[in-house]
């Protein structure tokens, strides 16, 4: 099985909870990897750098939606930045899972669900702390973003659980 690289959008206070967490889950030998870390801020990025060392930062995320290396992105970023960015990867076929809130309006929550069955892609909301490293949600994600057998028209429960508790 290929290992499911991931970026994170967003290298602020949350983003960086998200960075270690990664890292540390991809240093036991789960099939997963840090690919990327986009953040508009040089200052955010230099802060990592010193924390985390050398990984591939970026300054502009859009760099990273063309790359068929990137298998999944987690989105750190402000709320208001959430639809906008989630949609653009889901129409790449990237698996997106994106911190809470999904969107800032119902409409927009619809239409990226819309848009993650239409991609064939897994999208999923972070609902808690980051507590457990091997919570049940987060070990779902990586399973459907790695099962090669998902289908746009199977009903994303991640999503649809999200939506039906707004």
């Amino acid at each position: 099985m290929s290992r499911l690289n991931i970026a994170v959008i967003g290298a602020g206070y949350w983003g960086k909870k998200v960075i270690a967490q990664i890292l540390d889950i991809a240093r036991t030998g789960d099939a997963i990897n840090l690919y990327s870390v986009a953040d508009s801020s040089p200052t955010a990025l230099e802060q990592c750098r010193k924390e985390f060392g050398p990984l591939n930062y970026r300054l502009d995320y859009r760099e990273l939606l063309s790359d068929p290396k990137v298998s999944a992105v987690h989105l750190c970023s402000p709320n208001q930045t959430h639809f906008g960015i989630a949609s653009e990867f889901l129409r790449q076929g990237k698996h997106v899972l994106v911190e809470k809130p999904l969107a800032m309006k119902s409409k927009e929550a619809y239409e990226l669900v819309r848009l993650a069955r239409e991609h064939g892609s897994v999208l999923c909301t972070g609902h808690a702390k980051l507590g457990p490293r091997r919570s049940p949600a987060k070990v779902e994600a990586i399973e459907q973003a790695r099962d090669t057998k998902w289908h746009p028209s199977t009903p994303n429960t991640r999503a649809d659980m999200t939506l039906a508790s707004n």
